[in-house]
């Protein structure tokens, strides 16, 4: 599962990369959080070109956008 943050320069975004981060190298292994495992984490800066965000858009599963 691929996972694009944008704004993850952020506060909000920053720890919630970190969280995901966690969860994908198994620091956080609760049984609620065992289908996260495998996520692949996309981050787009505010200043991210267009064409490079809509390439992760395209790729990515979720999208948390906070930018």
């Amino acid at each position: 599962m691929k996972v694009l943050v944008t704004g993850a320069r952020g506060f909000i975004g920053r720890n919630l990369v970190s969280s995901l981060e966690n969860l994908r190298d198994g620091y956080d292994r609760r049984a609620e959080h065992a289908p996260l495992a495998g996520v692949e984490v996309l981050t787009c800066p505010h200043d991210c070109p267009r064409e490079e965000l809509e390439s992760l858009v395209a790729q990515a599963d979720y999208v948390f956008h906070l930018a």
